[in-house]
């Protein structure tokens, strides 16, 4: 089908403006960056491009590489969400402990087939097993490859080894794309890391070059030693007429046609811990009551919310203290923090995760970067976090909440994002909160991400808020396996 075009594509979502844009001008570009706020789609575009490459003949696989804590979202939330249903294709993930099943799935994804194959990969696993297994998908491919490297400041650090990995898996690759939405987060030389996925297309070859050309610098002594450091920048509008030759650039503030309030799923793999854990207690529960026994309203929900820590990643202990399990939440938080300059919510309902994300924000952004507000906080610290988060001199950037504190009354228009890494079961509640940062005098649109772990109560929880659904009555008179 090479006659392929914006008017007979088979698109699942109609295409917002900036999208329809890039589509009908850029679809057949071989290297290009979407350089665009969190929630414009940029996972959209490139689900469509790769089905216009493949359904015109172009390509017959795709690899999909990304940090630990998000790699698994293509697979599991944006590939059902966006590919065409003409569009046959088998995704897989590689991850380090795959059970042979799984290994199996991905030898077969290596040979040639009439449908479009997708490896979902994380950057992290290049340095091992992973790196052999890209390699041998990335030469397996019949017609062509396409490289998709989602938030590709991870490669932004052109030494590392890391890096080099993989810039040499995406030579193997006719199309490639990087997405992020900081492109050059701390210093405009973390464009170099990241054009070189692309080919390398800043005007030279040389890193010393591109340094000399656009860094101003100052030498640097300590004893016998000299060095050169790097005190300023210039030109940089050159630079980024060079960026934009190979890019598009978009904030949230230029896609006028984005809706008030954008919701997206992260869909979170459980670790073995938190699986194991998972389901000794749901084998336990169901032992005790029975699988189709109809259990009391309190009980089921007791159930529930143990279930429920165990998928978030937090075990709460007999002497009321909390265990933090080994889990992929908080990394796949941490990863869409960096990758934005929006002020947001943290929002929680277990303790002891709200206490691990607090430090862990701290230790991974900054002291100043973050602030805390629920049962336990000082009514004065509460009090300069919201002070603090909407002055916009201030250098705060997120609050840790639950929403029972933070849920309501409060007016937060600062912020642009909130990150609900777990929900309640209270529907109240999650609305409440929904709307601290979208009061009158918001005039942007507001990223709304939820955090789940797929066929889990955690899932559940989430589809009924969504649903606008009361879990308390949803549970009356059901099956305790209907809900475990």
């Amino acid at each position: 089908m090479n006659n392929l075009d914006f008017d007979n594509f088979p698109f699942v979502w109609p295409p917002l403006d900036h999208q329809k844009d890039e589509f009908v001008n850029h679809r057949d570009d071989l290297m290009r960056g979407l350089l665009w706020d969190p929630g414009t789609g940029k996972s959209k575009v490139g689900i469509d491009k790769m089905a216009y490459l493949y359904m015109t003949g172009k390509i017959d696989a795709v690899i999909i590489m990304a940090k630990k804590g998000e790699y698994t979202n293509w697979k599991n939330v944006e590939l059902p969400e966006h590919m065409p249903p003409s569009v046959e294709y088998d995704c897989e993930i590689y991850r380090s402990g795959l059970k042979e099943f799984e290994k199996q799935r991905l030898r077969d994804l290596v040979k040639p087939s009439n449908r479009l194959r997708i490896l979902n990969i994380n950057a992290e696993s290049m340095l091992h097993e992973g790196g052999l297994v890209a390699k041998a998908f990335a030469k397996s491919r019949r017609t062509g490859l396409m490289f998709i490297l989602d938030e590709s400041t991870l490669a932004k650090n052109h030494k590392s080894a890391r890096s080099k990995e993989v810039y040499k898996l995406a030579t193997f690759a006719k199309y490639r794309m990087i997405m992020t939405g900081t492109f050059a987060t701390h210093s405009p030389m973390d464009v170099w890391g990241q054009s070189l996925v692309l080919g390398g297309n800043l005007g030279t070859t040389s890193f010393f070059s591109f340094k000399s050309t656009y860094c101003i610098e100052e030498p640097q002594y300590f004893g016998q030693r000299t060095f050169k450091k790097v005190v300023g920048y210039r030109d940089l509008d050159k630079l980024n007429a060079k960026i934009k030759t190979f890019a598009s650039i978009k904030t949230r503030e230029e896609c006028f046609d984005l809706p008030p309030k954008i919701y997206k799923k992260v869909a979170i793999e459980l670790t073995d811990e938190q699986a194991d854990m998972y389901e000794s207690m749901r084998d336990m529960a169901l032992a005790e009551f029975g699988e189709n026994v109809v259990v009391e309203a309190t009980s089921a929900m007791d159930i529930v919310s143990k279930l429920d820590q165990i998928a978030v990643g937090q075990l709460k202990l007999e002497d009321g203290s909390f265990r933090i399990l080994k889990n992929n939440r908080v990394e796949s938080v941490l990863t869409r923090l960096e990758d934005t300059n929006s002020k947001g919510i943290i929002w929680c309902n277990y303790r002891g995760m709200l206490e691990h994300l607090y430090e862990q924000i701290r230790i991974n952004f900054g002291v100043d970067k973050v602030a805390r507000y629920y049962g336990g906080v000082p009514d004065g610290e509460r009090e300069k976090a919201v002070a603090d988060f909407q002055s916009p001199e201030s250098g705060l950037q997120w609050i840790v909440a639950n929403q029972q504190s933070l849920g309501y009354g409060r007016t937060l228009i600062q912020g642009r994002e909130n990150h609900y890494v777990s929900n309640g079961y209270n529907l109240e509640h999650r609305l409440q909160s929904e709307d601290r940062t979208m009061r009158l005098g918001q005039t942007e649109s507001v990223l709304y991400y939820d955090y789940y772990a797929p066929k889990t109560v955690n899932e559940k929880i989430y589809v009924n808020l969504r649903g606008k659904k009361s879990m308390m009555a949803e549970i009356l008179g059901t099956p305790l396996r209907a809900w475990i």
